[in-house]
């Protein structure tokens, strides 16, 4: 497909080096905008490009990019300007992925001679498997947020269905289906889905909606600020700062909890393809870092059938009942390793 474009660009667009960054960016912007694109995905963009109008400025002509320049600006970037470290491997990949996404449109609207970014790749991610919260530590989150129904509400519903920010906060009355215990979300790429919660969460809910929940108004968000207007996820991030604090959990942080939702519902007995769902992925390859996490427990569970341990037993089943394995204080202790 991308072949095709190219090669209807080089027959049908004219070049035109001449236009500013600043001029292609709004174009870009259009672009995005009347190709359906989230405003979440415009900001997204509007950050990014503009971190490179800060390295070459708004007036300067698209045709005078390079390669070298842009990688240059890449090599800058992976370091952070106030503090002298590195950027993690998923900013720097996110970053580059705007780059190459806008200069890739850029070269098929004629802007630049070839796609600058075409041959440059990405660092890879690391892998990294992300510690859960522990039922110790839900139960002092869920103490500290008892203080207002409404931040109560919330942690639950995010602990109970693994939504991220963006999603919760698009919440609206009409979506939610305490009859069933379910909401209907509308997620990544305009893609809807629903959810179920349990009947805790929908006990916090009805309690929010009858007893702290003002009038909305035309607004007919579920999750409302003070002054009735729709909960932001700027505001969702002040919750948890303040949650953060009370609960004496410093890496707390809404996506967190999403962790600690698909963890939970694995250990617990559900599946991954249900997973899959729930959380609004488009492959089971991006649940399956969860079904790693729960592997952990039997993983250590696996200890007594240590070959080494049983050298000299007659049997596995012997050394079970002379020697039995040592329990786990609480389920995430094999997790809690890793940190």
């Amino acid at each position: 497909m991308l072949k095709d474009m190219i090669e209807a660009r080089d027959t049908q667009v004219r070049f035109n080096p001449e236009i500013t960054l600043l001029e292609a960016y709004d174009r870009y912007q259009t672009h995005n905008r009347s190709e359906g694109k989230s405003p979440r995905t415009i900001d997204w963009y509007e950050h990014r490009i503009g971190k490179l109008a800060a390295s070459f400025g708004w007036d300067g002509p698209m045709g005078e990019f390079e390669e070298h320049a842009l990688r240059e600006h890449i090599v800058a970037y992976k370091t952070n300007a106030q503090t002298g470290t590195p950027l993690k491997a998923s900013t720097v990949n996110n970053h580059v992925r705007a780059l190459r996404a806008f200069f890739r449109w850029a070269y098929l609207q004629g802007f630049t001679q070839t796609h600058l970014l075409a041959r440059y790749r990405p660092p890879k991610i690391p892998q990294e498997l992300i510690e859960p919260l522990s039922e110790d530590e839900i139960e002092r989150l869920l103490g500290a947020a008892k203080r207002r129904g409404r931040d109560l509400a919330i942690v639950m519903l995010l602990l109970d269905t693994g939504l991220r920010a963006a999603e919760l906060c698009g919440l609206s009355v009409r979506d939610v289906d305490l009859a069933r215990s379910t909401a209907k979300v509308m997620g990544k790429g305009g893609k809807e889905r629903i959810v179920p919660f349990g009947r805790k969460t929908r006990k916090a809910l009805v309690e929010y909606a009858l007893d702290e929940r003002p009038d909305a108004g035309a607004d007919e968000a579920v999750f409302l600020r003070k002054d009735a207007g729709r909960l932001r996820p700027d505001t969702l991030r002040l919750l948890m700062q303040r949650l953060r604090k009370r609960a004496r959990l410093p890496r707390l942080h809404p996506h967190l909890l999403r962790h600690t939702f698909a963890t939970r519902f694995l250990l617990n007995g559900g599946n991954a393809l249900m997973l899959k769902h729930i959380l609004g992925h488009t492959t089971l390859a991006m649940t399956d870092r969860y079904v790693h996490f729960v592997a952990l427990e039997g993983i250590t569970a696996g200890r007594a059938f240590s070959p080494v341990d049983l050298l000299g037993r007659k049997n596995a089943k012997e050394a079970e009942h002379t020697e039995p394995a040592e329990e786990p204080s609480n389920g995430w202790t094999g997790l809690q390793l890793l940190g």
